[in-house]
């Protein structure tokens, strides 16, 4: 296949926002590349998931070097997803092989041979400080990580920035995400207690003053993609 045009990496693309960002880009990009965990071993001929453990420098050379083969050098956006999360609040090292260590990996490989336009890499606004009722969150907000999760986004934004070397980056900090058939715990759970009259909640745990917004995964993909497109060589197909 020719690189001439580069390639879009995906990074866990086999979660809900990698699936539906494959989805979108099927048929409207020549080269669309997905790394999760699950996929064929060994790719079949197409080569359009590969697996890959981004805890592993092993792993990912390898998979980096089957790219290379099957689709060249050049990449036009990484898409980077792959990320650790839970629900507990509690530290776990898990956010530092993966979400840290795993993106400190991919761009150093990245550097070893690859001509990449663009590497994006996907936070979160939690790791902005609580806001007061009906201000607006901008870049300039204070930075302000209470748990876990948010604090590896930090520690991880910090990094990207530092070790992106010639490669352009771009950091996006996402809101909470649903669907049309929510795929969201915190709304389901609260959807669940209004229609069986459970009203022993609230939405975003703390201050009842505090609520954190939330995003429809069409338009978060399509803000993926338009990022995307900012490429010299990526097509305008948002």
């Amino acid at each position: 296949m020719s690189d001439t045009s580069g390639l879009i990496l995906v990074t866990r693309s086999n979660g809900r926002i990698g699936s539906a960002v494959m989805k979108r880009l099927t048929g409207k990009y020549g080269q669309v590349i997905g790394f999760d965990q699950k996929a064929p071993t060994p790719p079949p001929p197409d080569c359009v998931r590969i697996a890959v453990y981004t805890s592993s420098d092993d792993s990912l050379n390898e998979s980096l070097k089957m790219l290379r083969a099957h689709h060249g050098s050049k990449i036009a956006s990484v898409i980077h997803l792959a990320a650790y999360y839970d629900f507990l609040g509690e530290p776990n090292p898990k956010y530092e092989e993966i979400t840290f260590k795993g993106t400190q990996r991919l761009l150093r490989a990245l550097q070893d041979g690859f001509e990449v336009e663009q590497f994006i890499f996907s936070s979160t606004m939690l790791v902005h400080a609580p806001n007061q009722p009906g201000a607006v969150l901008t870049e300039e907000s204070p930075i302000v990580a209470t748990w876990a999760y948010p604090e590896s986004k930090v520690r991880t934004e910090a990094l990207t920035r530092a070790e992106h070397g010639k490669i352009p980056d771009a950091i996006m900090r996402l809101a909470g995400v649903y669907d049309d058939v929510c795929h969201s715990s915190p709304l389901a759970d609260q959807m669940q207690r209004i229609f069986e009259r459970q009203l022993a909640s609230h939405l975003y745990s703390g201050e009842t003053s505090h609520r954190q917004s939330f995003l429809h995964m069409d338009d978060l993909v399509a803000a993926l993609l338009r990022q995307a497109c900012s490429t010299s060589d990526t097509p305008a197909f948002c």
